[in-house]
């Protein structure tokens, strides 16, 4: 009996706990299932935070595809309103930095977020989300790779605060905190930039900051740092320009845009400003003067996001110069030949060619020539013209005026008896004048230097200069050394009116043959050396981008020309000797 009174009691008990425990469900502190929000007007209901992502400038939209992608995701803070995001307890558990994706411009979470039951909220977002938001709210932010790709653009709102709970779609507007700079690479006035130049063009900026601290209290960058050079993004090339962007912090620098076409590197130096969300379209001409070597900024631009204007700056090559790859020569590839240039054309010929190489014991067969051939770079085209009155090596030749002269020079002959016959050199001084119109040569007053080979020849105004080189050697078959004779550095002054010499200063580089050299407004070049015919100075310019053994040379309206290099040596069956029809362009 005690036993059935007892279960009596507990089930009386449990009836009484239960029926205390349902009056309490009209009470609103009770914890409320986020993902099923109750309605407004529901005693008690907390209500869903429905907040619309948006863009300022209102007309422009994010940079990676002019509009939100499915995959973007948003930080969102939710904190007590007027408190620091960094103060203790300022921020709601649920929105410490939740992960938020875009959907139709609207943000969503899971679970759903909603609003506390009293306190007014602030909201702070920012994109992209970063899981690893430390106690110090702040995100590191490196800019320094680009070349394969833009970073993620870098968006900011805190517009939102003070906010009650409310069922309306409140609107968070995001702001750029970054700049964005995009480049449109075109050839200028002089250039030959093909379809392949600008696909393989490259566009990098030194001197830009590229790391720093956003801080998510405010929106602000701190600590900007690290200055590294920038490649840009290509965002697209064709026959005529290239495209290039790239995203960069707010800075007022001097910084240097480096443009490389297959290695020949053209720049540009200026002073930015860069303010966050504000884009900045550069218009770079690739150019190729006769005469200046800097860029020209033609217009400047500072403008929002949403206005395209751009600056227009036209940019010359490096002072140190640069070469291009012309037609190959019209005869047949040769060494030691010579070359000048009147009005638009240039001249090329004499010189020999060889056998590609030698037997042991047989000697190696030079075969002067004595054809003679017009260049037009109008049409990149060879022409033969008359021959010169002999076959010869070795030349010198330059221009003045409307005439072309030619002198000096060898003629090597060849002993080809077996293990003691070589070749040998003889040596002229004679000078020759070449008239294009009536295409004829007419001898004229010998080099007062003596009898001269390998030398070097160009003019300035109205004189002609030559020097350097060789009086003569003999030539092994076996190795291809030269015995005997001497190396000059003296150089010689020519009068055509008075048909005269006159000795100048040495050659700054010293005794040497088979040099080059042409003239370029009132300078002339040999090896590479700067000749000032007023101050009779010599200067070390800027190597020729490969040898330039036995090579001919001459200039047209502000550019060098080289080309016929030739190249000697050892191989297994003795000494090789090697001929090209190369030529080079060379921009001072």
């Amino acid at each position: 009996m005690l036993k059935n009174n007892f279960l009596v009691l507990i089930l009386l008990c449990a009836i009484a706990f239960g029926a205390t425990t349902s009056c309490r469900k009209d009470r609103n502190d009770d914890p409320v299932d986020p993902t099923t929000p109750t309605a407004p007007d529901e005693p008690g209901a907390r209500m869903a935070v429905n907040l619309i992502a948006d863009i300022l400038p209102a007309s422009t939209l994010k940079v990676a595809n002019d509009s939100w992608e499915a995959n973007d995701r948003v930080g969102l803070f939710m904190k007590r309103a007027g408190q620091a995001l960094t103060a203790q307890s300022a921020v709601y558990s649920e929105a410490n930095n939740l992960q938020m994706s875009i959907q139709s411009g609207t943000l969503v979470s899971y679970p759903t977020l909603i609003y506390p039951e009293s306190d007014n909220v602030d909201f702070i977002a920012y994109h992209p989300y970063n899981a690893s938001v430390g106690a110090e709210f702040t995100i590191p932010l490196n800019l320094s790779e680009q070349s394969d790709g833009l970073p993620e653009e870098v968006l900011y709102s805190n517009n939102i605060a003070n906010q009650g709970a409310t069922a309306q779609a409140l609107k968070l507007d995001f702001k750029y905190s970054l700049a964005k700079v995009e480049i449109t690479v075109t050839g200028g006035t002089n250039s030959n930039l093909t379809y392949f130049d600008f696909a393989e063009m490259t566009v990098t900026v030194e001197g830009l900051y590229t790391q720093a601290t956003l801080q998510l209290a405010n929106g602000t960058l701190t600590g900007i740092s690290e200055k590294q050079p920038v490649t840009l993004r290509k965002k697209s090339s064709n026959t005529t320009s290239a495209t290039f962007e790239m995203l960069a912090l707010p800075s007022n620098e001097t910084v240097t845009f480096k443009f490389n076409d297959k290695g020949l590197i053209h720049s540009y130096e200026m002073t930015i400003d860069f303010e966050a969300a504000k884009m900045y379209n550069y218009n770079f001409a690739i150019d190729f003067p006769s005469s200046t070597f800097h860029a020209a900024l033609q217009n400047t631009f500072i403008v929002p996001r949403e206005v395209g204007i751009a600056q227009n700056i036209s940019v010359g090559a490096n002072t140190d110069g640069f070469w291009t790859r012309k037609a190959d020569f019209g005869g047949t590839g040769r060494s030691s030949a010579v070359s000048f240039s009147i009005g638009n054309k240039g001249y090329v010929g004499i010189g020999h060619t060889a056998s590609s190489g030698a037997l042991p014991g047989e000697p190696i067969i030079l075969y002067h020539r004595k054809d003679f051939w017009e260049y037009d770079p109008a049409t990149d085209v060879w022409t033969q013209k008359a021959d010169f009155p002999e076959n010869r090596s070795s030349a010198v030749g330059f221009s003045i005026g409307d005439k072309g002269y030619v002198g000096m020079g060898d003629y090597v002959y060849v002993d080809a008896t077996p293990g003691v016959g070589g070749s040998y050199y003889y040596n002229y001084q004679d000078f020759w004048e070449y008239d294009p119109v009536s295409n004829v040569w007419t001898q004229k007053a010998d080099f007062a230097g003596g009898l001269r080979s390998h030398a070097v020849g160009f003019s300035i105004g109205n004189k002609g200069y030559v020097g350097t080189g060789t009086d003569g050697g003999d030539y092994s078959q076996y190795d291809g050394s030269i015995s005997g004779g001497q190396s000059y550095q003296d150089f010689w002054e020519y009068d055509p009116v008075s048909n005269v010499w006159t000795q100048k200063a040495d050659f700054g580089g010293g005794g040497r043959s088979r040099a080059v050299g042409f003239s370029i407004g009132n300078k002339g070049y040999c090896g590479f050396w700067e000749f000032d015919p007023i101050s009779n100075v010599w200067t070390k310019k800027a190597d020729i981008a490969g040898a330039t053994n036995g090579a001919v040379g001459f200039s047209i309206g502000g550019r060098g020309y080289v080309g016929l290099v030739s190249y000697g040596f050892m191989s297994g069956w003795g000494f090789s000797y090697y001929m090209t029809e190369e030529f080079w362009e060379f921009t001072p």
